[in-house]
Parts: C-alpha cells; structure tokens; sequence
C-alpha cells in the first residue's frame, strides 16, 4: 500500500486465481482518492501475459507524483525476469 498527503491511496496485490486449474499469479492494484473511504468500483492488472498463465512475484510499488511505479518478477520466459511499469494516475 502507498498512499500521498490529498488522500490517494493505492493498494496492491497477487491474485492466485484458481490454483487447482493450474493458474499462476497475475498483479493488481485498485485505487481511492478519499484516504480509502471508498475505492475504484475495478481493479487494475497490472502484468500482460495472459491472465493466471505466468508466475508473477515480487512485486513492489511507489506512488510519486501521481504516477504509480510497479517491479516484479515474470517466469512467462522461462527463468525469471523483473518487469516494471509505470501508471500515471
């Protein structure tokens, strides 16, 4: 979780889905602008494999300025590699 002084807060989290069909994690975050009174009525993905099919771990966040920084590592390769994105809000 992140959160600046005019009351955006952002959380974010691994979703598993549904590990008997196999799935693997897909990365998520959702967002409130009134210090987390309510929150977006949809969260966001975050990684763009196709849902649940990639190993998704790790993943770190920064709020800075109204953009969201996200870090994380993908095995959709193989072998793990660190993937970033940057959100603007």
């Amino acid at each position: 979780m992140v959160a600046q002084a005019d009351g955006t807060v952002v959380i974010g989290w691994t979703d598993l889905g549904n590990p008997a069909n196999g799935d693997w994690e897909d990365i998520l975050y959702n967002v409130s602008t009134d210090g987390g009174a309510s929150w977006e009525a949809e969260e966001v993905r975050v990684d763009d494999d196709e849902s649940h099919t990639a190993r998704s771990t790790g993943m770190q966040m920064d709020l800075q300025d109204g953009d969201l920084y996200f870090s994380w590592s993908d095995y959709r390769m193989g072998l793990g590699d660190i993937f970033f994105r940057r959100v603007s809000l």
